[in-house]
């Protein structure tokens, strides 16, 4: 590659980065990225959807800090129709016990 390709490139790289960052500032990204991120209870809800328990509508999820140990995370799930303790394992399926 020629050098003055590499300045052009390099140019609009950083025309394109700056244009972004401006995006991000003026309001235009950042609310965008921050209405799309997903809450524990969201997160948690397609959890126990995926290994087959239902959560027609996720409402709340609190962590339970006095069962939460190192390598198991506790929380507690409401949903419209249930109620769940979830103990999730780094790498390896939820442990999830039916509240009800």
């Amino acid at each position: 590659m020629a050098p003055g390709e590499k300045r052009r490139q390099r140019a609009h790289v950083t025309s394109v980065l700056f244009a972004c960052v401006c995006l991000s500032f003026d309001g235009g990204i950042a609310p965008a990225v921050l209405a799309q991120e997903e809450t524990p209870k969201e997160i948690l809800a397609v959890r126990v959807r995926e290994q087959g328990y239902a959560c027609e509508r996720p409402i709340r999820a609190e962590k339970d800090a006095a069962e939460t140990r190192p390598l198991a995370t506790v929380w507690v799930l409401e949903c419209s129709n249930a109620r769940y303790r979830i103990v999730l394992h780094p790498d390896m399926a939820a442990e999830i016990q039916v509240l009800n």
